[in-house]
């Protein structure tokens, strides 16, 4: 199941990669066309801020599985593994009803905003509105993919992840990660 989440975890990198190349590209296009031909793209500032959408709640999904969202674990890294995985898999199940109502929530508000269209590309606002409940579903399956590693620490009491946080240790391989993602002693 792992070797799943990481292609995953790998697609969603190239997918938030790509879009943010298209933005930039989408950007200089909107200057170089309003100043040097005269001739503004007015859709593009509109589908570049769509674009940005999607890569936060995607971007949020990789985060989420490599632990790199803030949290305060001071005690939580000073307890041991059987302590550790228990608050883990207390937060794990408090993510998972988050996720759960952000995918209801979400499907609720892409149904309805369906019928709205963009100002000037004129496609329905539900589909960017539906990075919610597809970000939601992707999280729930990655604090899920957590919760049955937590469950197995808690039965042998042996540590088989990364203690940082919620998410899954990602491609990147076990170990506490700093600032820039390097390790304690400055290796990557």
């Amino acid at each position: 199941m792992t070797k799943t989440f990481d292609l995953l975890d790998r697609l969603l990198c190239g997918v938030v990669m790509a879009a943010l190349a298209a933005m930039v590209v989408l950007i200089a296009s909107q200057v170089a066309a309003r100043y040097l031909v005269g001739i503004p793209l007015y859709w593009s500032e509109e589908l570049a801020r769509h674009m940005m959408i999607w890569m936060f709640f995607l971007g949020s999904v990789i985060a989420l599985r490599r632990g790199a969202h803030l949290g305060i674990d001071l005690l939580v890294q000073r307890m041991g593994v059987r302590p550790r995985a228990i608050v883990q898999s207390i937060v794990a199940l408090l993510l998972a009803t988050f996720f759960i109502l952000m995918i209801w929530q979400g499907i609720e508000l892409t149904s309805r905003t369906m019928v709205q269209r963009a100002s000037a590309l004129r496609y329905p606002m539900g589909f960017v509105y539906a990075a919610v409940p597809v970000s939601g579903f992707l999280m729930l399956m990655v604090v899920l993919e957590r919760f049955v590693v937590l469950i197995g620490e808690i039965r042998t009491g042996v540590s088989g992840t990364d203690p940082d946080g919620p998410g899954v240790t990602g491609p990147e391989g076990p170990g506490p990660k700093g600032p820039a993602g390097l390790t304690e002693n400055g290796d990557r």
